[in-house]
């Protein structure tokens, strides 16, 4: 009886068990243009995967769409880190 139990118990546990695949780096880009507060910079390019102040000519990208470019599954903002635009 009780080795019934603990093969009960070790079912439920592996089958509990999931595979966590590893996030892919977030892979947008960063001009670390001039700025003195957040609202100094954008999220430009085709698909808004580049920070850059508001002062630079705005970037030209490809426009194809990785799913690496999607700040919020990285919770990053494009805002002004000691007077440079970045992701943070």
């Amino acid at each position: 009886m009780d080795m019934k139990i603990i093969l009960i118990v070790a079912l439920v546990l592996i089958s509990a068990c999931t595979v966590v695949e590893e996030q892919e780096p977030f892979c947008g880009e960063s001009t670390l243009g001039f700025c003195n507060i957040d609202e100094d910079c954008s999220r430009t390019g085709c698909s808004l995967q580049v920070c850059q102040s508001n002062v630079q000519e705005p970037i030209t990208t490809t426009c194809e769409w990785n799913e690496c470019y999607n700040h919020l599954d990285y919770n990053l903002t494009c805002g002004c880190v000691e007077n440079q635009c970045k992701w943070n």
